[in-house]
């Protein structure tokens, strides 16, 4: 673990003691119970078995007040609605940090992805055209020798080559084409469900 986690997460349980103890010393027509979910905003980010971890202590410590100080008042239906309107909201919380995080976790997940398919592509058409290139210009520098006498079927032969090669950069390039357009496409699909994100700029 590391140092900022640590500190947040003892920030957040020392919180945690302190919104009890408020909680304990006031009277219950204060209710302290959102004070519990401004806690939950400094473990927004953590992991989700901590996040749990802290919802229920966090309910845990609002049936003890109830059990142990609360139910010696004679308090309305009210209180103790609220009192449950408090745990649902605090659990509803939770499990929007949960999701919060996983969405963040797939959205940094699909961008390596993005990211990596970018790179490969990149790689493999750079060497396939380099390669086609490579042939034309050897064609082209020998057709253009000056000390050579081609033949009509030398011409033939090298003009198949060329045609060959001149074809194979042409598929490359629709490839490449292709996988950009499906790249965009993803891309927009992906920002339509999370504007911010965003893969390249």
């Amino acid at each position: 673990m590391n140092k900022p986690v640590k500190t947040t997460r003892s920030l957040a349980a020392a919180s945690l003691l302190i919104v009890f103890t408020i909680d304990i010393v006031t009277p219950p027509t204060f209710v302290a119970d959102i004070l519990y979910l401004c806690c939950m905003l400094l473990v927004f980010h953590d992991s989700p078995r901590f996040i749990r971890l802290f919802t229920a202590i966090a309910c845990l410590l609002i049936i003890t007040d109830v059990l142990l100080f609360d139910l010696r008042l004679n308090e309305g239906k009210a209180f103790w609605a609220n009192r449950g309107m408090s745990m649902a909201a605090i659990i509803i919380t939770s499990n929007l940090a949960i999701r919060f995080r996983r969405l963040n976790q797939l959205s940094s997940i699909k961008e390596l992805q993005h990211l990596e398919e970018v790179q490969e592509i990149l790689y493999i058409t750079s060497h396939r055209i380099r390669k086609q290139v490579a042939n034309i210009m050897g064609l082209t520098d020998l057709v253009n020798t000056e000390n050579i006498i081609l033949t009509k079927d030398d011409l033939t032969k090298h003009c198949h080559y060329l045609s060959f090669s001149v074809n194979e950069l042409d598929a490359i390039i629709k490839e490449l084409n292709n996988f950009i357009e499906e790249f965009e496409q993803e891309n927009l699909g992906s920002d339509l469900i999370n504007p911010h994100i965003h893969v390249l700029q």
